[in-house]
Formats: C-alpha cells, structure tokens, sequence
C-alpha cells in the first residue's frame, strides 16, 4: 500500500474510533427514564434531611486487571428519619465520607424514595443528555473496529521498519 492509502486508512481509523467512544459515552452516560423521572420528582417535591452514617461498613478492592492494584471501595449504611420513621440504605464510594452525616433528599410522599446527591444537581447534569442506549452498541463495534485496526497498522508498521531488508 503506498503512503497516501496508508495516511487515508489512518485517518479513516481515528474517526471511526472517535466516532465510536462518542457514541458508546453518550449510550452509557444517560440516565434511565426512572432514574430520571425519580430526579424531576425529588426536584420538585423532595425534601433535604440528614443520614448519620454507621460506624462498620465493608470494604473490597475491585481488580479489572488481574496483577493490577486495583481500587479500594467501601460500601457504608445510613439512617434517616423521617416522621419518626428510620430508613436504611447504604452507598459505596472509593473515599472516606466526611463527617458521619449524609445529605438526604427524600420524596414526602414516599420516603422510601430518596437520593444522596442534589437530584437537582443530578437533572441539570442530564439536560440534553437524553441519547438512547442503543448509541452505545453502535458505538462499540465501531471503537474496537477502528482501535484494532490502528494496532494492527502500527504493529505492521513497526514490524515492515525493523525487519531485515530482503535481498536481490
């Protein structure tokens, strides 16, 4: 293949790679239309109130890579109260929460649905991130397609410099 085809491929590579990790973030990264429906209802009926958080909680090391170091979670229980009510859930996160309290946000209707984070917060992050899933299995093929072939061209690249040249 002479250089032009090899410079067009490349880029035909990276674009579709791009392409595909774009696709494949917008996929993943929005929420469910529960989820969604649950931030607008603690938005605009939901009530802030305090957790304490328990004193024991489980902690685990999450490993993708085997041989790697990997990432230390720790999943904590919390209560909160509500009309003399207690209820209890828990949440995991890779640091040490501040404090032995938790922020709240319950719906008063039905205290059993509640968030952690300002459901506010977590709405305004979403707007415009309405993409449905299926973007992601498009999105996947496309990045492997396009990633696998860029190695391949890099390996046979570097295998065509380094090699003896043949002789006439």
């Amino acid at each position: 293949m002479n250089l032009k085809g090899t410079i067009i491929k490349a880029l035909i590579c990276v674009v579709l790679t791009w392409a595909g990790w774009q696709l494949t973030d917008m996929g993943l990264t929005s929420p469910s239309k529960k989820d969604k429906a649950m931030y607008e209802q603690l938005c605009k009926n939901g009530v802030k109130t305090k957790g304490r958080i328990s004193d024991d909680y489980e902690h685990s090391t999450l490993k993708l890579i085997r041989g790697s170091k990997g990432t230390d979670m720790n999943t904590f229980k919390y209560v909160y109260t509500v009309n003399g009510n207690d209820y209890h859930d828990q949440f995991t996160v890779n640091t040490m929460p501040k404090g032995k309290e938790i922020d709240v946000w319950y719906d008063p209707d039905n205290p059993t649905v509640h968030f952690t984070h300002n459901p506010c917060a977590q709405l305004e992050y979403y707007k415009g991130k309405d993409h449905p899933l299926w973007y992601a299995f498009i999105g996947v093929p496309m990045l492997l397609t396009g990633g696998g072939t860029l190695y391949s061209m890099f390996k046979n690249g570097l295998r065509a410099l380094f090699s003896p040249k043949s002789r006439r």
